[in-house]
């Protein structure tokens, strides 16, 4: 994944679209008092303010800041929010009408960071007329800046009935009206005499059978009772220390068969759509789960109506028949309905995303249509169930039914691996059909849909010499130079495999591609298995590097990718030290030397081998891209090319379409080296630094002999 480069080239999942900064907001600038010398060469501001955007409840509004911080160290204050009159009252110099909060912020990374923060305001605020006023400052300042943005206040939800009021007094009666006078009663008649009952008549035909009413609903199984041993129920979790939720035990996924019948303009999956998961039991089990996040209507296991239910992100299934260890059992999961996206702990979109061409996406947004697909690193549960972590890599089937158009309107359906077909059928729907045969983790995996120009070529590989397919896309709203621009990115597929071949070993994969696609709120390269996904038509001098970065994944977090996501540090290390090769040999040695001479030292606190356990660091730049580059080649100068690029090679050998560990790759890299003694003891101790240390670390090429 590609966000954002050391130096003057960006990177990936690491940011490459900027945003925009809003001409609203006047940059308010108040400088920390440094506690320390270390603080001292540490200062915060604030460059912008969030307005009340969002009501949360009644006129309850999240407000807050965007920050950024320079130089080493933390800083440490208060973030407070207020509301001031039309008039202008300061609010800081006196009682201001309104307060709506405060709340302490530590900022101890470099960088910018976004503080949020919710605030209550009276529900009969007028709209317009008011300033909202953000401070940032440490205990022993004053705030000396303020915005100038106008609130629009938003009229809250109306309240509850109040109690009903006593009852008033009784008036007084009024006076009673004249009786009229009463007419005189007639004679009652003689009552007639009663008649003999007459014979009961013959019985008619029966009438024609009704028609038959609809079928009801098709009810959920009841669950089974527990079996005993030795079955048991598997593991709700795959125990990954940075997303512990994900994962499921009891079995090991082989295939994912998933059948899309999908309405674009909408972003709706239509009822027929369904995934059959195959899989084999590692337990006897007679109850496990899946991790998706759509809603359900019915699962089939072997052919059996199943029980199910939906507990938040878990799909859990329990067979009328308990599943044998060592048997191969089928999962079909049954679901319809609008498709959302979920947000990452780092706060970006994934999943399936609507693509839109403005706008942010919606059910209501007319400018959106069509899909996006980001499923790294657990996106993939929000369009298909699975086994949603790295480890368990399965082959995939993808076949989507889409409207049937022609011309640039023509929607082109997307899928993990090789084109099988693409047919016309009944009903106005045209099917594509996808093939990956290789094993892929989930996060690896593409279902998107657009309105694109619709390219298949070929490379030629000149290692094992071989020609294999391309599939090249972008959206058909791309103007003459973006569509120039990008077709220059096609066009340097071909080198760049044959550039990495001979380094790292013949290219992994069966097909190659990248998909320019449109879609609202992802800033990220993805390097989707085979077919590399930019959220973006712009191409810039430097997306070249972008590229090369993302084909290098297919070598490394492809092929062979991470155990864990703790282990993301090899994913996009090897494609941070590949960036820089591409863009000349001599490059990584000087950023090595660069970077380790002139990062502060709060750079190197997260350790890419944790990352504190906090997901929110999963594609922090520094520790996750530029330090895990640097560590790959620092050990380049310790043990030399032939060394290195052996080394690059033999992983692709052990471990091609399979996971890895840090142990995995630091004992390949230890046993490769030729080392013995004390200097193969440092060299543990090297990797043991880079990967683990919070500090920068002491062991580098020069302490080599």
């Amino acid at each position: 994944m590609y966000s954002h480069k050391a130096g003057s080239v960006p990177n990936s999942r690491r940011m490459i679209l900027g945003a925009a900064v809003i001409a609203a907001f006047f940059a308010i600038l108040t400088t920390f008092s440094p506690a320390s010398a270390e603080a001292a060469r540490a200062s915060a501001k604030l460059t912008g303010v969030i307005a009340p955007s969002k009501m949360i409840a009644a006129s309850q509004y999240i407000v807050g800041a965007r920050t950024a911080k320079t130089g080493s160290g933390k800083v440490k204050g208060s973030l407070s929010a207020s509301l001031s009159s039309s008039t202008g009252f300061n609010v800081f110099s006196g009682p201001g009408p309104i307060r709506l909060g405060k709340k302490s912020v530590t900022l101890r990374k470099k960088g910018k960071s976004q503080v949020l923060m919710a605030a209550k305001v009276p529900s009969d605020l007028a709209a317009g007329g008011y300033k909202l006023i953000i401070c940032l400052k440490a205990p022993d300042q004053t705030c000396k800046g303020k915005s100038v943005t106008t609130f629009e206040a938003k009229t809250g939800p109306i309240g509850p009935t109040g109690e009903t009021g006593n009852t008033g007094s009784t008036g007084s009666t009024g006076s009673t009206g004249s009786t009229g006078s009463t007419g005189s009663t007639g004679s009652t008649g003689p009552t007639g005499a009663t008649g003999e009952t007459g014979t009961t008549g013959a019985t008619g035909p029966t009438g024609p059978t009704g028609e038959t009413g609809p079928t009801g609903a098709e009810g959920i199984p009841a669950p089974p009772p527990n079996p005993g041993p030795p079955f048991v129920v598997g593991a709700p979790s795959g125990g990954d220390s940075l997303f512990p939720v994900i994962g499921n035990g009891g079995y090991d996924a082989k295939n994912y068969d998933i059948n899309i019948d999908y309405n674009p303009l909408t972003n709706v999956f239509n009822s027929g759509t369904f995934t059959t998961m195959t899989a084999e039991a590692t337990q006897d089990i007679w109850k496990f789960s899946l991790d998706f996040r759509a809603p359900v209507s019915k699962v089939v296991v072997e052919g059996e109506p199943s029980y199910f239910k939906q507990e938040d992100t878990k799909l859990i299934i329990a067979p009328p028949t308990p599943i044998t260890v060592g048997s191969t059992f089928d999962v079909t999961v049954y679901y319809a309905g609008y498709i959302n996206h979920i947000v990452d702990p780092d706060g970006s979109r994934e999943g399936w995303v609507r693509a839109c061409r403005s706008g942010a996406p919606s059910p209501t947004n007319v400018n959106c249509f069509g899909s996006f697909t980001v499923s790294e690193p657990i996106g993939a549960e929000s369009w298909f169930p699975n086994n949603n972590v790295p480890a368990d890599k399965a082959t995939f089937d993808t076949t989507t039914k889409v409207p049937t158009d022609t011309g640039l309107n023509e929607w082109t359906a997307l899928g993990t691996g090789e084109f099988v077909s693409k047919v016309v059928g009944g009903g106005g729907k045209t099917t594509w059909k996808w093939r990956e045969n290789l094993p892929t983790s989930t996060y690896l995996t593409t279902g998107s849909v657009c309105r694109c120009v619709y390219n298949v070529g070929s490379i030629n590989e000149t290692v094992d010499t071989r020609t294999f397919p391309v599939y090249n896309t972008y959206d058909n709203s791309a103007t003459p130079t973006q569509a120039t621009g990008i077709e220059g990115q096609f066009a340097l597929e071909e080198g760049i495999v044959n550039l990495f071949a001979p380094l790292f070993g013949p290219f992994p994969l069966n097909s190659g591609g990248l998909h320019f696609g449109r879609t609202s709120g992802i800033g990220y390269v993805l390097e989707n298995q085979g077919k590399i996904h930019f959220p973006s038509l712009n191409t810039s001098v430097n997306t070249r590097f972008t590229t090369a970065h993302e084909y290098v994944h297919q070598w490394f977090g492809d092929s062979v990718g991470p155990a864990t996501w703790n282990q993301i540090w090899f994913n996009e290390g090897w494609a941070q030290w590949g960036e820089w090769y591409y863009e000349d040999p001599a490059v990584p040695a000087e950023q090595f030397d660069d970077i380790y001479a002139n990062a502060p030292d709060s750079d190197w606190d997260i350790p890419p081998g944790t990352l504190d356990n906090d997901a929110a660091y999963l594609f922090e730049e520094f520790p996750t891209y530029t330090r895990s580059g640097m560590m790959l080649e620092g050990y380049r100068q310790i043990v030399g090319d032939t060394k290195f690029f052996d080394f690059a090679k033999a992983l692709q050998t052990n471990f091609a379409h399979s996971t890895v560990n840090a142990n995995d790759v630091t004992s390949l890299a230890l046993s490769n080296s030729g080392f013995s003694g004390a200097e193969l003891t440092l060299l543990g101790d090297y990797f043991q630094q880079w990967l683990f240390s919070t500090d920068r670390p002491t062991i580098i090429p020069s302490s080599f002999p």
